[in-house]
């Protein structure tokens, strides 16, 4: 009789022991969530001022240099789709405690081919300028 408790114990523990081995984890997602605002990298903020852009156009490589007593800044921008846009683009610039160095803005319009790769410098408007925010976005849209 001693040996027959053994055996449903023994399932128990290989069941046990197999369920364990099966990766649980959550479900894959097709894409990662839209990020308006990429503040990853020093001095520079990135912003993609569209949802529907999310996955199809990037803005990377920001870049920040001295040159004499200005700072000088510059972006790219990639078209990752086979789709054509046109789009503007901004640059604002603040002092090393976060205040607007030049309150101008002048938003600029460019074309994006196919898998294209634009690039963007800009020069801050004061010695005082020490980061930048650089933004995307569609010429109809309001953000």
């Amino acid at each position: 009789m001693r040996q027959t408790r053994r055996v449903p114990t023994l399932w128990f523990a290989l069941a046990l022991g197999l369920g364990a081995c099966a990766s649980v984890g959550p479900p894959p997602t097709s894409a990662p969530a839209y990020r308006p605002v990429d503040e990853s990298h020093p001095g520079a903020k990135l912003v993609l001022g569209a949802p529907d852009l999310w996955g199809r156009v990037i803005v990377a490589e920001p870049q920040l240099r001295k040159q004499g007593a200005l700072t000088e800044a510059g972006v790219a921008v990639q078209n990752l789709s086979g789709g054509t846009y046109v789009l503007e683009y901004l640059f604002e610039w603040e002092d090393a405690s976060g205040f607007t160095v030049d309150d101008v803005k002048v938003w600029r319009r460019f074309t994006l081919t196919p898998h294209q790769i634009s690039k963007f410098t800009s020069m801050g408007p004061s010695p005082d300028a020490a980061r930048m925010t650089f933004t995307i976005r569609y010429p109809e849209s309001t953000f």
